[in-house]
């Protein structure tokens, strides 16, 4: 289920999560994560069966047996779940609980309030007051940044998301925000900077490269830079 999820196969994923819960094929660790991944793909719709997922994932007994790690992320989906619903007194309670039991993921709480209330300056201050390493929070810290007409900043907090930065969608994204807040030099000067990493990580075949190679040369004849493009 978590692989169709991550695929973004959410439609057969639900299914697949529903059916483990339907006929209890687990235990109760398993339904609880099964309970916890519906409320994830649900996101902010279907909150009556969000509810309903929500009590199999926070019995005691349940939480007994969770990791850190995953109790961590059924709150703070409860939290959410109270923000979807309007249940503001609830979401304050519970963000002040996550915030004191030190949750990486806590700062994005406070941001999602004021990102509501259209406060996006606030939002991204809270992120980074918050000093979180979570890629979560630095992918929303770009998004933010993005929004606030930042994009040069915006494009240096995608660098550090390392799991993604070498993606080439995450890299024409970065050239994008630094064509529009430096320049055509300065994204051609990235897009070579990332040409060469993509040639040290090991993960794309020369046919690959020489595709990137000719993508970066077109950009420059583009822009005017046959230097570049040579």
């Amino acid at each position: 289920g978590l692989c169709l999820q991550k695929s973004g196969n959410t439609k057969e994923a639900l299914e697949l999560y529903n059916t483990v819960l339907k006929e209890k094929s687990g235990d109760n660790q398993t339904l609880a994560v099964a309970a916890n991944n519906i409320i994830c793909i649900n996101k902010d719709q279907n909150m009556f069966d969000s509810k309903k997922k929500l009590k199999i994932a926070t019995t005691d007994t349940v939480r007994a047996k969770l990791a850190a790690s995953q109790i961590n992320s059924i709150d703070f989906n409860s939290c959410l779940l109270s923000f979807y619903t309007n249940q503001l007194d609830q979401f304050k309670k519970k963000s002040v609980q996550l915030q004191g039991a030190g949750s990486p993921l806590a700062p994005l709480l406070l941001a999602t309030s004021l990102v509501r209330d259209k406060r996006f300056d606030e939002a991204l201050k809270a992120l980074q007051d918050g000093n979180s390493q979570d890629e979560v929070v630095q992918l929303s810290i770009a998004e933010l940044m993005k929004k606030t007409g930042s994009y040069c900043d915006s494009a240096d907090a995608l660098k550090k998301v390392l799991s993604m930065c070498n993606k080439p969608g995450v890299i024409s994204l970065s050239a994008s925000l630094t064509l529009l807040g430096a320049g055509p030099a300065a994204a051609a000067d990235y897009l070579d900077g990332a040409l060469e990493e993509l040639r040290n990580c090991g993960n794309y075949t020369a046919e690959e490269i020489t595709g990137w190679v000719l993508q970066c040369a077109k950009f420059s004849l583009a822009h005017d830079m046959p230097e570049k493009a040579a």
